[in-house]
């Protein structure tokens, strides 16, 4: 049976049997997998702390059919705060599911796994800010292929906008004119505007300096919702959550 090692990502976990346990993780190498990990669930078994929810690992897997297994684990960071702290864990779950959604199996992405670990450590060290969801959600869709165009109109491409509006159908900025082809286009302000810019074309750290008023902050929300949404196959179980926890 063929193994390989690997850095990954816990994304959930589910109880399989009477002691086993099986994960969804992003790995580094291989992107995202399922693993069963044999025994994790009692006291003594060495699996334990590694199938946890958004631990960092390296881990030793059996290639598998269906499912691979788990061998082998060694912790790198436990992200214990993203489990015991409720708005830190309910955000760390929304982050985690868009990927388990939205990612293929076995399509590694060196790029979403590090905006995935910059991302627990900003929740760690700053807590799960509003912008740092959007700057994810953003950056995830770019990753994934549906980077929006916000430079030129995503339909007749000019860039002499009144009054423009932002389209999840065709995948950006929309002139007034175009607009008009879109009834659930969002309209947007130009500091909503710049702001969607900044966070798709900087770093994670500009999260932590960017300070967007109450205004433009619910603009993003409502925008990068609709346009997430547009391609999820399902509702996220997590989102409820985590929006019944900000409201």
């Amino acid at each position: 049976m063929a193994c390989y090692r690997s850095e990954a990502i816990v994304l959930r976990t589910w109880d399989l049997g009477e002691a086993d346990k099986a994960l969804t993780l992003y790995t580094k190498d291989e992107g995202k997998i399922r693993a069963a990990g044999r025994g994790a669930r009692r006291m003594r078994s060495r699996l334990l702390a590694v199938c946890q929810p958004f631990v960092h690992g390296r881990y030793l897997f059996f290639r598998g059919r269906g499912m691979d297994s788990l061998a082998q684990g060694e912790l790198i960071n436990s992200y214990r705060q993203l489990r015991e702290e409720l708005d830190r864990m309910a955000a760390a779950a929304y982050l985690a599911e868009l990927v388990d959604v939205l990612v293929e199996e076995r399509d590694p992405q060196e790029e979403l796994f590090r905006l995935l670990l910059d991302s627990f450590d900003f929740m760690v060290e700053h807590g799960p800010t509003d912008l740092l969801l959007r700057f994810f959600e953003l950056q995830l869709m770019n990753l994934l292929g549906y980077r929006p165009r916000l430079a030129d109109c995503a339909v007749c491409g000019t860039r002499q906008y009144v009054d423009p509006q932002f389209s999840a159908v065709k995948g950006g900025l929309l002139c007034g004119s175009c607009a008009r082809e879109d009834p659930a286009a969002l309209k947007i302000s130009p500091g909503a505007w710049e702001s969607l810019r900044c966070l798709l074309e900087g770093r994670i750290t500009l999260v932590g300096r960017l300070r967007p008023s109450p205004t433009v902050a619910s603009e993003l929300g409502k925008v990068l919702r609709q346009y997430v949404d547009y391609r999820l196959a399902r509702p996220l179980k997590s989102l409820e959550f985590l929006q019944t926890l900000q409201r």
